[in-house]
């Protein structure tokens, strides 16, 4: 996340269009025979953080990996655990195939295979006092939820009505034809709607209303009226 956000602050103070990406860098490749021929797997270990610059020539966006010894065309994930050296990647290899094909099922098996049945109830014990506090932290979380604090799945009906407003408000200016490029930030686009209509009152109202689109889309908790309010002089912009 420090990489991937530095290379995209530095990468827009040198005037390069460029946005900061959340995802996951899948390296493991699975060539089964059966249903699904080409498979690929994803794990909560493999999330990533990466850049994208807006390539005007090519009019579309590039990955910008800033991560030092990460690298977006990587290699297996045999290929990666292979770097580990003698016995420990056989056994990280062995936990994996153990987990995909059994579950969690597989880790006491892998346990006792691995360490012995005196180590391996010590490791399993461990892991299952681990489990335990963690499950006791989501249940606490739960409960401070259930007492007020909003939940991020409350947050989606008003984070579609944002996202509507900006999909009509974008229509109804291209309709008037000026059309937001996909590079320009919301700030940037207001911006060039006041350099290009710097009298015109009812483009500037317009200017004005993505500018604070944006300072509420993006804050920590977004308000329903304001956000009610911000539609409310979306439709009386009239193009």
């Amino acid at each position: 996340e420090y990489f991937a956000s530095g290379a995209a602050i530095l990468l827009r103070l040198a005037g390069v269009p460029t946005r900061y990406v959340t995802g996951f860098l899948v390296t493991e490749h699975k060539n089964n025979e059966g249903t699904w021929d080409d498979l690929w797997v994803a794990r909560n270990m493999d999330a990533h953080a990466w850049a994208e610059a807006w390539d005007r020539q090519r009019n579309q966006w590039c990955i910008v990996e800033a991560t030092v010894g990460e690298n977006a065309a990587a290699a297996t994930a045999g290929e990666e655990t292979d770097r580990i050296t003698g016995g420990a990647a056989a056994m990280l290899r062995q936990l994996l195939r153990a987990v995909y094909e059994y579950g969690l099922l597989g880790v006491p098996s892998w346990l006792f295979e691995s360490y012995g049945v005196v180590a391996g109830v010590s490791l399993l014990t461990s892991l299952s006092a681990a489990v335990l506090a963690w499950l006791l932290s989501r249940f606490y979380r739960r409960r401070r939820s259930s007492l007020g604090i909003q939940s991020k799945a409350g947050a989606d009906p008003i984070l579609t009505l944002l996202h509507k407003m900006l999909l009509r408000m974008d229509r109804k200016v291209k309709a008037a034809g000026l059309r937001r490029d996909p590079s320009e930030t919301l700030h940037t686009f207001s911006h060039r709607l006041r350099q290009c209509y710097p009298g015109d009152g009812l483009w500037i109202r317009i200017a004005d209303w993505y500018r604070e689109y944006a300072m509420l889309r993006y804050r920590k908790s977004v308000s329903t009226d304001r956000a009610e309010e911000l539609q409310r002089r979306a439709k009386n912009l009239s193009l």
